[in-house]
Parts: structure tokens; sequence; C-alpha cells
């Protein structure tokens, strides 16, 4: 009996200890709340320029773009057509506001326009659009020049007319063509051609041969032709080795003097 009293005595003391003292709650910490998505698209880029710098080269450049979506900007995407109306297709992705876009065509126009994106995946709309033309490859070909001709190739003694022809052409345009001409004695003239569509020809006058030795003598023509770029037919001319005619010497020797 004593035992059972003494259980309880010390379960009354614990139970009064419990209830005179101070117990301590612990309260779990709330989450933090969820990020607010960013469905803001930024603002489209504006100003955007285009200038050809080379034969196969555009730069282009912006004013930047602003992303008030919280996300940040992230980049830009340029797209570029051979039409004003399309279809634009992508060409670059890029966090510049420049771009150069290389391996065009030479004498082509390109229209570009721009739009940014940022890290919530949002594209602005576009930009204006821009455009510019490539420049042309220079020219630096002188003209073709063939089927070379002098008719007749050879004349009698007492000499006359000689045309000299030939077919000249050039992308670009023929501006002039002339035949230089080397006498039997060295000297030599330049004498213009008349240019008719490809076809150009000249009428040269060759003397009489006077030579007293039984020889022909021999004339040499080059063809030169200049285009509109300034491209010219280098010396020696058409053919390398010149044309030739020749004014055939007297049958007979003049008659000596008489002496009676």
């Amino acid at each position: 009996m004593k035992r059972i009293n003494l259980i309880l005595s010390i379960a009354v003391a614990i139970l009064i200890a419990g209830c005179g003292g101070t117990t301590t709650v612990t309260t779990p910490s709330p989450s933090p709340p969820s990020p607010t998505p960013d469905n803001i698209p930024p603002t489209p880029p504006t100003n955007l320029t285009a200038i050809a710098v080379s034969a196969n080269t555009v730069e282009l450049s912006w004013s930047p773009s602003i992303d008030y979506g919280g996300s940040g900007l992230a980049g830009y995407v340029v797209e570029r057509a051979t039409s004003s109306n399309g279809p634009f297709i992508p060409i670059a992705w890029t966090s510049s506001t420049t771009y150069k876009d290389t391996n065009l065509s030479p004498n082509t126009t390109y229209y570009y326009r721009v739009r940014a994106y940022d890290n919530g995946g949002n594209y602005s709309s576009y930009s204006n659009i821009a455009s510019a033309t490539t420049s042309s490859i220079p020219d630096t070909s002188p003209p073709s020049i063939k089927n070379t001709q002098v008719n007749p190739p050879r004349l009698d003694f007492k000499g006359g007319d000689i045309i000299i022809s030939a077919e000249v052409d050039d992308p670009s345009g023929v501006s002039e063509v002339w035949a230089r001409l080397r006498k039997p004695d060295g000297s030599e003239e330049n004498i213009p051609m008349i240019l008719t569509n490809n076809y150009c020809q000249a009428k040269v006058t060759a003397q009489p041969n006077l030579r007293t030795d039984g020889k022909e003598e021999t004339y040499f023509v080059w063809i030169f032709a200049k285009d509109k770029n300034g491209n010219e037919t280098p010396s020696p001319g058409v053919p390398p080795e010149g044309l030739t005619f020749s004014v055939l010497a007297s049958l007979a020797p003049p008659n000596p003097p008489y002496s009676p």
C-alpha cells in the first residue's frame, strides 16, 4: 500500500511541475512566394539602318530594346529578305546592337528587320525595315576582240583602200576602238574605227609601191579597244602578232633612161 501511495505522489508532483513550467511551441516558417511569370515582351528595336560596304557585305545597327518584364533582355533576332514584302528568314541571333552580314551577292538589294527577345521567351514586335544594295564587282577586264580581218590582204603596186574590221564586246560597254597601223617605213598611225553594235571597221589607204627591187611592201595592223570603265586592250593589241596586208611590187622595173 505504501508503494502505491509513493507512485501516486511522484505522478502528482510531475503533473504540478508541468503545469507551472513554460512550454515552447515551434511554428513552421512560411514558404517563399513563387516568382511572378514574365509575360511582358521587350520594346521593339528602333532606328534600324543598313549600309552596303562592299559587293558582298552589309552592316546593320539599331537602337536597343528595353525589357520591363523582369526576366532580362536576352538578345535580338536578325531577319533578311530579297523583297520588301518578304519572306523574311532569320539569319542571326546576337546580343549586340550591330551585325555584319557577309557572303552576299553583288549588285543585289537586301531587306532587314530585327526583333528582341527576353529570358522569359517573349519576343518584341519588329523594328522598321531597312534595305541596302551591294555594289557591283569592279570591272578590270578589257573588251574582247575577235574575228579581226583586213580585206583585201594584197593590193597591186598602185595601192588603194583596205578595210579593217573586227567584233568587239564588253559587259560595261565599249567606248572606243582604233587600229594601229605600222607602215613599211616603220612609222605608226592610230586610225579610229567606227563601232556599230559589236562590229567595227575602218578604211586605210595604202600608198603605191614605188620600190625598184621587186619587193612588196607590208603593213601591220593591231586593233585596240577601251570600255566605259577605262579598261584598255594591252599592247601590242589584237592579234598579238598583228594583221598584215601587202602592196605588191610592179611586175616590171621602170625602163632605164633612153640612150641614143
